[in-house]
């Protein structure tokens, strides 16, 4: 299979017009829809369908599509393999949870920069499936996740790096007591985050050991971004749990304040994904030895 084809099936999916993926390409029309129909007769199958919507793919076609990113993220990585042992580059890829990539990993790189001057790194968010998906097909180097994965994965190493604080806060100007026992939570509005469970997981089994339902939490709404939470913070709109690192530097200004919990200290963990060392370059090796070794402190 040509990835050429392969790109321009993608592209023509994604525009649905084999016209216009032809006039952005500077290749006739016909010369296209020739390949296209090559791609199709080695595969067997009719990928492609032309309707009033334009081209749209075929069930099986979508299956293609599906499987096409995979390896054209692949091929791209491997060229890039390849133009870095030529030019004796050192570059690493690293994909990781945005909380982290925009709070956590800038200072984790700046410490593994320390000691590895001459290495390049690339950090990239992802969500915790593409993370383990890219680590396992080459895109990345290797992962960093706050949870782990709901079932095991094949030839990937998954090591707790290091723990991370979970602080309850408010805004300086929400009524407040600085400390509160767990009972007192479910007194006041909680501000949650819809895509990180891992920070409640805690939470809600030491709820559920001191025989309280956790359904009963004033819940006032759930958001996807931690930049939303801490503005609904800053709005006074109630209390939140949050990444220490997330709000270190407001903490710090005093324009939020912490609420002790005297009955319940939060954390969660951090974990390191990878395949096994023998299998990565040296410079991802020595990357991620380091990493370990640095563990908690390669953490501001």
């Amino acid at each position: 299979m040509n990835l050429d084809t392969l790109m321009y099936y993608r592209q023509i999916i994604e525009n649905k017009s084999i016209s216009k993926v032809a006039n952005q390409s500077h290749i006739s029309q016909s010369a296209l829809s020739q390949m296209m129909q090559k791609f199709e007769d080695s595969l067997g199958y009719e990928l492609m369908e032309r309707s009033n919507r334009g081209v749209v793919p075929t069930e099986l076609g979508k299956i293609v599509y599906k499987y096409s990113e995979n390896i054209m993220n692949t091929y791209s990585k491997m060229l890039e393999e390849i133009d870095n042992y030529a030019k004796k580059s050192s570059s690493v890829r690293i994909s990781a949870t945005k909380s982290l990539v925009t709070y956590s990993m800038p200072c984790v790189l700046f410490r593994i920069k320390k000691v590895h001057p001459d290495h390049q790194y690339d950090l990239v968010t992802s969500e915790l499936d593409r993370i383990i998906a890219d680590v396992q097909n080459d895109i990345s180097d290797f992962g960093v996740i706050t949870s782990l994965p709901t079932k095991w994965v094949e030839g990937l190493e998954i090591v707790k790096i290091a723990e991370e604080q979970i602080v309850l806060v408010a805004s300086e100007t929400y009524s407040i007591p600085n400390e509160i026992m767990m009972d007192e939570l479910f007194e006041y509005d909680l501000i949650m985050q819809s895509n990180s469970e891992h920070l409640y997981d805690e939470l809600y089994r030491k709820i559920s050991e001191n025989g309280m339902d956790r359904e009963l939490l004033k819940v006032l709404f759930k958001i996807d971004s931690i930049g939303a939470v801490k503005n609904a913070l800053f709005n006074s709109y109630g209390i939140a749990m949050l990444p220490y690192p997330t709000v270190k530097r407001e903490l710090y200004s005093k324009a939020y304040k912490k609420i002790q919990i005297t009955d319940l200290a939060l954390h969660y963990n951090i974990y390191l994904v990878h395949k096994p060392l023998e299998h990565l370059s040296a410079t991802s090796r020595e990357s991620i030895k380091t990493f370990k070794k640095l563990g908690n402190k390669a953490f501001c």
